[in-house]
């Protein structure tokens, strides 16, 4: 695998991290056999007989497994965290939608640590105002990569280069922290 001395240079724990995962990758054929749980089977090993035990007893099963084998445990909720509506337009793609960007604060002060939270809204379930819920993801390469639009604003953190032909041109490298001093 051929990298650039300068990835290398900026980068030395981010190129560890990708060539011990494609490693793993090549050895999946390697990785024993395993059968998932069923999902109507108790812990204990009773069969689900009643649909009322779904919500009450055996979701909440699945639910543990998942945080313990999966997704990790939630934190408590933090305290003081701040929203600051940066910018709002409802005339997005086209008049279809409006664009939200949130500042959140992570420590309640402005100069805290934040991240910037993008969403585009259909401007018929504004109008409706029904309530739903929202899909969020984390974007570690700016807002500003997920859509050609030029109001979104553009990062000021570290990104790792994206070609031009994807519109954002050279690395924005703000400032470069390794924990280990690397």
């Amino acid at each position: 695998m051929a990298l650039a001395a300068r990835e290398i240079a900026m980068s030395p724990f981010r190129i560890k991290c990708t060539l011990r995962s494609r490693r793993y990758r090549r050895l999946e054929a390697s990785v024993p056999a395993y059968v998932l749980p069923d999902p109507f089977l108790f812990a204990d090993g009773e069969l689900l007989r009643d649909p009322g035990d779904w919500p009450t007893r055996r979701r909440l099963e699945l639910l543990e497994l998942f945080r313990e084998h999966v997704y990790g445990r939630s934190p408590e909720d933090p305290n003081g965290l701040r929203f600051d509506i940066v910018e709002s337009d409802n005339k997005a793609l086209g008049g279809l939608a409006t664009r939200k960007q949130v500042k959140v604060c992570l420590a309640g002060a402005s100069a805290s640590p934040a991240m910037i939270l993008l969403m585009y809204l259909p401007n018929w379930l504004i109008r409706s105002r029904t309530k739903v819920g929202v899909f969020v993801g984390l974007n570690f390469l700016g807002n500003h990569t997920i859509h050609p639009d030029r109001a979104i604003t553009v990062t000021s953190a570290w990104t790792p280069h994206v070609s031009d032909a994807d519109g954002v041109g050279e690395d924005m490298l703000r400032e470069y922290i390794h924990p280990d001093g690397l």
